[in-house]
């Protein structure tokens, strides 16, 4: 008995999630809101939390003041912001949901993590590759 094999007409399993977002421009902004909404709540229970950072200014040594300081780092740098606009801009060349939803996540990700500027140009640039994937 030979295994079965998948039909040509069923799509493979991973594209599936990024399927449900092709040319569907509300399912995009209900996406980045909880995106935002997400890394909003998380910045201020986790990165801004007084008694995490007083305990990490003392000196502990923990996988979350690691964290921490890899995170400052990260947004002081602006490392959240340029991933995005890298990702949004493969997104208007090819808008597809394998780009769209990385390029949404990011986007929201930078702006919620005080990257604004180049934030913004990275959730413009990701609003086009929505209107383009329509």
């Amino acid at each position: 008995m030979t295994p079965a094999s998948p039909s040509p007409t069923q799509p493979p399993l991973s594209s599936c999630l990024f399927r449900s977002f092709s040319g569907r421009p509300l399912a995009y902004a209900l996406f980045a809101v909880v995106c935002a909404a997400l890394m909003v709540w998380g910045k201020y229970a986790w990165l801004h939390n007084d008694a995490a950072a007083e305990a990490c200014a003392l000196g502990a040594k923990s996988l979350d003041c690691t964290l921490r300081a890899v995170l400052g780092e990260w947004m002081y740098r602006k490392v959240f912001a340029w991933a995005a606009i890298v990702v949004a801009t493969l997104a208007v060349l090819r808008p597809h949901g394998l780009t769209v939803v990385p390029a949404v996540m990011l986007s929201t990700f930078a702006l919620a993590f005080y990257n604004a500027d180049p934030g913004a140009f990275a959730a413009a640039l990701t609003v086009v590759a929505i209107a383009r994937s329509r």
